[in-house]
């Protein structure tokens, strides 16, 4: 009988389909895929103008469960191992946050008291701080879909 692990991943129904080829080339078999939706319904008392209310909040998940295996006695199942670690591990991050609208709403209200300076102050806290750093992650994570590509190549030799 042949030895095999096993791994299970969630991932969002429009991505199912690479996430199973690229899956496929770190050696693993898929063994089952089952879309899931989760509909969660419940109550809760909100503070309003008028006072207290009760209101229905319902929180939707939608996901694609996938139950993959993989031969344990497979050829150059240490490289494909690690190769897969590295691909993980190239993740790409979160963004960086920006300005909240919230911020810009009010710089712009203001702005018809005080002549447009917090708009400006705005604007130049934007293109000084925020913007800088989103185009420096967009950089990072261009060069991380780079690394991850070159790794699923790697994969493919095996």
């Amino acid at each position: 009988m042949a030895r095999t692990e096993s791994k299970t991943m969630q991932v969002h129904p429009m991505e199912e389909q690479a996430a199973i080829e690229t899956m496929q080339r770190f050696g693993w078999s898929l063994l089952s895929s089952q879309e899931v939706h989760v509909k969660d319904s419940h109550l809760e008392n909100k503070l309003g103008l008028f006072g207290e209310s009760l209101v229905s909040v319902t929180e939707t998940t939608h996901y694609v469960k996938l139950v993959f295996s993989r031969d344990l006695d497979m050829p150059n199942i240490d490289k494909l191992r690690e190769l897969e670690r590295q691909y993980h591990g190239l993740q790409p991050e979160a963004p960086p946050p920006g300005m909240p609208g919230w911020v810009w709403a009010i710089a712009v209200v203001s702005s018809f008291f005080l002549f447009g300076l917090p708009l400006i102050l705005a604007a130049v806290v934007h293109f000084t701080m925020i913007a800088p750093r989103k185009t420096e992650w967009e950089q990072q994570s261009a060069q991380r879909a780079e690394q991850r590509r070159a790794v699923v190549q790697q994969a493919m030799q095996y």
